[in-house]
């Protein structure tokens, strides 16, 4: 095996469905901007900033893609971004009164669509869930 360091500071978080685009987001140390690469050469596609976000929101450490043409994005203490594969805001994963306290935690990109969360309820128990995204 044979291993090389292609990237600093970034979390690798997801391939595109067809593997020709990688997503990373930014490590919580090192930077608050999303990007969307060619793989394997590693070029700049796409950018999204926290600028997009509410004033104290940040983006976590989770992504995935949804679809070819759509990602979600983790933000911390707030409900999940949905993009375009271009990063553009579509909107919001809104989720229902019975987890309006919760704290998404990781998540996790299923074929076309669909996605699981952890959720961290109020009372401190956990919640595993998987959404559709229409």
């Amino acid at each position: 095996m044979s291993v090389e360091r292609i990237l600093d500071d970034v979390v690798t978080a997801a391939f595109s469905p067809s593997g020709s685009r990688l997503l990373l987001m930014p490590h919580p140390s090192f930077g608050a901007s999303v990007r969307v690469v060619s793989w394997p050469d590693l070029t700049l596609l796409h950018e999204l900033t926290t600028a997009v976000l509410g004033e104290d929101e940040g983006f976590d450490l989770y992504g995935c893609f949804l679809s070819e043409s759509r990602v979600a994005l983790s933000v911390f203490e707030a409900p999940p971004l949905v993009c375009t594969a271009e990063l553009r805001p579509e909107g919001r994963i809104v989720l229902p009164p019975e987890y309006e306290a919760a704290t998404p935690v990781t998540m996790f990109g299923f074929p076309e669509n669909t996605l699981g969360i952890d959720l961290l309820l109020a009372d401190g128990t956990w919640a595993s869930t998987v959404w559709r995204v229409p």
